[in-house]
């Protein structure tokens, strides 16, 4: 397996978001285009899945403008990102070896 590797330097969470939904399209039909894995980070923001609730933000939104709030389509509760921190997303086939359903 071979992957293309992209780092990308500081992106806005939702362009990233959309530059994945697009990477996931492509390789749903053409699935010899090769995996993926975009390196970057974000400028800050907390990011809400679909189980977080709002009592798990211990700040009031509207009061605060150096960050973004954003509701996102994952699993999980509250998290941030930020400035220096890493964030890897891997675009994998993963009906493809060396991968394999559990």
């Amino acid at each position: 397996m071979s992957c293309v590797i992209h780092r990308l330097g500081r992106v806005p969470y939702r362009q990233a978001w959309d530059w994945q939904q697009r990477l996931i399209k492509e390789r749903f039909h053409d699935a010899s285009l090769r995996s993926a894995c975009l390196m970057l980070e974000h400028p800050r923001v907390y990011t809400l899945g679909r189980g977080a609730s709002m009592a798990n933000v211990k700040f009031v939104p509207s009061e605060s403008s150096d960050f973004e709030l954003i509701k996102v389509d994952r699993g999980g509760e509250v998290t941030y990102h930020g400035p220096g921190q890493l964030v890897v997303y891997p675009i994998l086939n993963l009906s493809q070896s060396p991968f394999k359903k559990d």
